[in-house]
C-alpha cells in the first residue's frame, strides 16, 4: 500500500480517519438494509428464481449466506425497533450489538435498549440480551424446529462443523461424546507421550460414533421409492428439447396422484422420477390399472457418483453453491427417450430442480463445453452476475461530492 498520503498524519489523525470511515461505512450500510428490506417485500429474489433474499444477496455479492441471512434478518425486523435501528445509523452502536439485540428487541423494551447500549461493550451487549429474553416453551420449541448441523468443507480438505442443538438434544449429544471421549484407549488419549486435548478426544469420539454405524457410509443410499398413478400421453409427451421437455403438454384425464392419493403435477411427477426408485401405474380412464412398471433405480449408485463427482458435489445452476440435499436432472426426461448417463445428467438442489419442472424454468447445455444457459419461464435468458457489484461512476461523482479532504482529526 502507497502509505505516502499519510506521512503528514498523526496516530491521531489516523485514528479519527478509522472512526469517521467506519460512520461512513454504516451509513452505507442502513441504506443498504432499507433497499434490501424494500427488496424483500417485493420479493425480488424470484427474477432470479433463488429461494429466497438471503440466498439472492449471497449470489449477487459473493457472501457467505450467514453474512446474507443476517443482514436479510435485520431488513425484516428493522420496521419494529426504529430507536435501535437509529442508534446504528448514528453510529451509536456497532453492526455487531444490533445482531445482538434485534432478535430480542420488543417494540416495548426498543427505546430503552437505544439508550442504555452504547454505553456497553460488546461482550456486555451479549450478556444482558440474554437477560432480556429467558426461553419459553413456545420459543423451546422453536428452537427444536431450528436444529441444524453444518458440514463445511475447507479448502486445505478439513472438515469444520456446526450446528444448534434443543436443550434435551444437546444434553444427549454433550453425554454422550464426553463418555465416549472418557472411555478411548490409552493410545487415544495420548499425543507424543502427552494426554490429548480434549477437543481432540471429543473429535474422536464423535468420529467413533459414526464408525459404529457403518450402514450410514454407504455411497448413494436408496432414493424413496415412488409410486405414481399417471396418464401415459401427458407424462410420456414427447419433447426431446434440451429444455428438459417443458413445451406445451395435453391436458391429464384425469389427474396424477403419488402414494395415497394426493394428487400432484406431470411436472412434479417428472421430477420426482428424476432420480429415485420409482413405480409407474398407468390407468385406463376408468382409473383401472393397465400396466404396472417393475420397480426400477433409474440411476445406479456408480453412474451417480460419477456425476457427482463431475459436478464438483455441489448444484450446477449459476451461481449457486449449495452441496447438500442435491438431486440429479435429466437434462432430457428419460420419459422423453432420455438417456440415464453422464452426459444428460446434471446435479441440482432441491430448489433449482423444481425450478426446471414445476418452475417450467429451462435449462440447455453445450455438449463440448458443458457450459449451462438458463431461460426463465417468459423466454428470457438468465444472465447471472459474473462477479460483485462495482462502484458507478455516479456513485463515485457522489461520494467524492461529499468531502473534498480525508476525514481526520482537524474536522
Amino acid at each position: 500500500m502507497n502509505t505516502t498520503v499519510f506521512d503528514g498524519c498523526e496516530v491521531d489523525d489516523l485514528a479519527e480517519a478509522i472512526g469517521q470511515l467506519r460512520a461512513l461505512m454504516t451509513v452505507i450500510h442502513a441504506q443498504l438494509i432499507d433497499v434490501v428490506g424494500v427488496f424483500q417485500e417485493r420479493e425480488g429474489h424470484t427474477i432470479d428464481a433463488m429461494p429466497d433474499a438471503a440466498t439472492w444477496l449471497a449470489a449477487r455479492s459473493n457472501l457467505a449466506l450467514p453474512t446474507a441471512r443476517r443482514e436479510a434478518d435485520i431488513a425484516t425486523r428493522a420496521p419494529a425497533i426504529p430507536a435501535l435501528m437509529h442508534a446504528w445509523r448514528s453510529g451509536r452502536i456497532s453492526w455487531d450489538q444490533l445482531l445482538v439485540l434485534a432478535p430480542v428487541a420488543t417494540p416495548e423494551t426498543d427505546t430503552e435498549l437505544a439508550e442504555q447500549a452504547p454505553g456497553w461493550t460488546y461482550h456486555s451487549t451479549v450478556v444482558n440480551a440474554r437477560a432480556l429474553k429467558p426461553v419459553s416453551a413456545e420459543e423451546a420449541l422453536e428452537q427444536h424446529r431450528e436444529r441444524f448441523v453444518q458440514l463445511v468443507r475447507r479448502h486445505d480438505s478439513t472438515l469444520r462443523i456446526r450446528g444448534l442443538l434443543s436443550g434435551d438434544q444437546g444434553a444427549i449429544v454433550e453425554a454422550a461424546l464426553n463418555r465416549l471421549a472418557d472411555s478411548l484407549p490409552e493410545e487415544g488419549r495420548l499425543e507424543g507421550g502427552e494426554p490429548a486435548r480434549r477437543g481432540a478426544r471429543m473429535a474422536d469420539a464423535l468420529v467413533a460414533m459414526c464408525e459404529a454405524h457403518p450402514e450410514v457410509l454407504a455411497q448413494n443410499p436408496a432414493r424413496p421409492l415412488v409410486v405414481v398413478h399417471i396418464d401415459v400421453e401427458p407424462f410420456t409427451h414427447h419433447d426431446n428439447s434440451d429444455s428438459g421437455g417443458h413445451g406445451h403438454r395435453p391436458a391429464a384425464a384425469k389427474p396424477t396422484t403419488i402414494g395415497a392419493g394426493w394428487t400432484i403435477t406431470n411436472d412434479t411427477a417428472r421430477r420426482l422420477a428424476c432420480d429415485c426408485r420409482w413405480q409407474i401405474i398407468a390407468d385406463d380412464p376408468n382409473g383401472q390399472p393397465v400396466g404396472i412398471s417393475r420397480d426400477s433405480r433409474r440411476i445406479p449408485p456408480w453412474l451417480a457418483r460419477v456425476v457427482a463427482r463431475r459436478d464438483q458435489h455441489r448444484c450446477r445452476w449459476p451461481r449457486c453453491d449449495r452441496t447438500a440435499w442435491l438431486e440429479l436432472h435429466h437434462i432430457i426426461h428419460w420419459a422423453n427417450d432420455g438417456l440415464t448417463n453422464e452426459n444428460n445428467l446434471i446435479t441440482m438442489c432441491w430448489h433449482h430442480h423444481h425450478m426446471l419442472h414445476e418452475g417450467h424454468w429451462t435449462m440447455s447445455i453445450n455438449k463440448s463445453t458443458r457450459d449451462i444457459t438458463i431461460t426463465r419461464p417468459d423466454g428470457r435468458t438468465y444472465t447471472p452476475p459474473t462477479e460483485p457489484d462495482q462502484l458507478s461512476e455516479h456513485t463515485r461523482t457522489w461520494l467524492t461530492q461529499l468531502t473534498d479532504s480525508p476525514p481526520t482529526g482537524g474536522g
